[in-house]
């Protein structure tokens, strides 16, 4: 079976009361306008980590990806259509917000942790993840409901 991998990291400020997300370009086949992590799909031969740290170069340049401490926090699993797709999520914290928030992939924004938008608004993983991570926000919770293989176990999402 072909697997096809994915890294995204959700960013928060120090207090972590608010996290910069991606807004989707209106223009993007899949999940337009929707908010998302920052992230993409791993080329050949890179890890989710080194895939993560190309992505966030490539669409939010501004931020310093050298500053930001990352901890891997869980993994998404989906079969589909033949296809394993594994996405890895990471959150890391910004010291120093970046004032630029524009992207070649959309729009940068910050959202406030208290209050999320409706599902609709969201990817549905970036949704799920995050809600997660909310509800759950030291990694010793977060991880108690992954499975064996380290694995949130993945709703089924209608494309």
């Amino acid at each position: 079976m072909r697997v096809l991998g994915y890294a995204a990291i959700l960013l928060f400020d120090a207090p972590r009361e608010h996290m910069l997300l991606l807004k989707r370009s209106n223009d993007k086949k899949l999940y337009p306008g929707r908010l998302s992590g920052i992230g993409g799909k791993l080329e050949q031969d890179e890890t989710p980590l080194q895939c993560l740290m190309r992505e966030v170069r490539e669409e939010a340049p501004q931020i310093d990806w050298d500053a930001i401490a990352v901890t891997h926090r869980l993994t998404l699993r989906d079969i589909w259509e033949g296809e394993e797709h594994r996405m890895d999520w990471y959150t890391g914290t910004l010291n120093r917000p970046p004032e630029d928030l524009s992207s070649e992939e959309g729009e940068l924004v910050w959202q406030s942790t208290v209050s999320l938008p409706p599902v609709a608004e969201w990817t549905p993983s970036a949704y799920v993840v995050t809600a997660h991570l909310l509800a759950h926000p030291d990694a010793a919770a977060a991880s108690a409901m992954l499975d064996d293989s380290g694995t949130l176990p993945f709703m089924r999402f209608t494309r």
